[in-house]
């Protein structure tokens, strides 16, 4: 049985996890901000502990509270109240302002920009793979959000369908086993494809969301407690894996290494950082993770993940056109390092605003479930 530990953590809020979720999004801005910088080309994969967190949360807030009959259409309700509006407002803007301002020439840019439905319909990461440009535009940031709502969508009847916590917890394991053998496979068989098409492959990309239930139910079978001394020394053996494998063909981009067995080592790294922070031992980390900073960006971290990149794109040009008209005879390095500063600071304020005076009106429609009694 679910303990009433586990219970009231599903049903109060956490803070630790929301610093970090604040990490992940930090690690991908920076990431994209910085490009060529390698002190700070790991931070694609803050994706992956979005992916991780989202597995974790809504395992708990599903499979706790299958004795109710309406939590399935409570859950995807949910879901829509905290991805739509703020989405479905942000594309509508974006493409308006693409269609009426944008030059014939910017338009034809791009043959994704084009297929507006993609993005609407949460199946840009699929558009991406049938027509592969690896040129960024503003919206090439979204292709995790689509992947994201493609696993919301498939895990309330992933979890229906097997029920039992037990069975889950086989089905798991074995499915982030069927996964990471197949990228292996795939890569074998298809030697020359490209690497980011297993990147935006939303099946490639699912053992990072079943590693965040694995650790949902292994911690709620008390797995943990017994076995805690032994995560340090995974962290460490996987880490090391990641740093020796990450620089294969010179880069610490996505690679060979990452679309093999990377990612699933990457599950591992921050599925063991969820872990320590989910300890109540644990005070240094949750010292950390706790940091107001840190709670503050991952409480905003959806308008943060959604604004970031369009308006760093739109931001440099007109902080270059601003220079010029000041006078200022900058280089192409100063230009974006005021760019970053910039944008940065936008996109913090527009976040923040959209969180507190947009988002918050819809989060106060969500639906919580009826407790009765828990699954076994």
């Amino acid at each position: 049985m679910i303990s009433k530990a586990a219970l009231q953590t599903q049903n109060s809020r956490n803070v630790c996890l929301d610093g970090l979720r604040g990490i992940a999004i930090l690690m991908v801005i920076l990431f994209h901000y910085f490009t060529g910088f390698y002190v700070f080309d790991f931070g694609w994969s803050g994706v992956d502990l979005f992916f991780i967190l989202s597995g974790y949360l809504l395992s708990g807030r599903i499979i706790p509270f299958l004795d109710d009959k309406k939590i399935i259409w409570k859950f995807y309700l949910n879901r829509i109240l905290r991805i739509i509006p703020l989405y479905f407002s942000f594309l509508i803007v974006f493409y308006l302002a693409y269609y009426f301002l944008a030059s014939n020439e910017t338009q034809n840019f791009s043959e994704q920009l084009n297929r507006p439905v993609a993005f609407f319909g949460f199946v840009c990461n699929w558009l991406f793979i049938l027509f592969f440009n690896p040129s960024q535009h503003q919206l090439s940031h979204l292709w995790s959000l689509a992947v994201e709502e493609q696993f919301y969508l498939l895990f309330p009847i992933y979890v229906l369908i097997i029920k039992h916590q037990k069975k889950l917890l086989q089905c798991t394991i074995l499915a982030i086993a069927l996964i990471a053998v197949s990228r292996c496979l795939h890569m074998m068989i298809y030697s020359e494809m490209n690497v980011l098409k297993i990147y935006w492959n939303s099946f490639y990309r699912m053992d990072s969301f079943l590693f965040g239930v694995l650790i949902y139910l292994l911690n709620n079978i008390g797995f943990f407690n017994k076995f805690y001394k032994s995560i340090p020394y995974i962290l460490i053996i996987t880490t090391i894996a990641i740093l020796v494998g990450g620089f294969y063909e010179n880069t610490f981009r996505v690679n060979y290494f990452f679309v093999t067995i990377g990612f699933t080592l990457n599950a591992i790294v921050y599925g063991c950082m969820l872990i320590f922070t989910l300890n109540e031992n644990n005070n240094f980390l949750k010292r950390i993770m706790a940091n107001k900073l840190l709670v503050f960006f991952g409480k905003i971290s959806f308008g943060l993940y959604i604004f970031h990149w369009p308006i760093y794109l739109t931001m440099f040009s007109a902080t270059n056109l601003f220079a010029k008209k000041l006078g200022f005879n900058l280089s192409t390095q100063h230009i974006q390092l005021l760019n970053i500063m910039f944008s940065f600071l936008s996109v913090t304020i527009i976040s923040f605003l959209s969180f507190k005076y947009y988002e918050s009106i819809f989060l106060k429609w969500k639906q919580k479930p009826v407790t009765k009694p828990l699954l076994s």
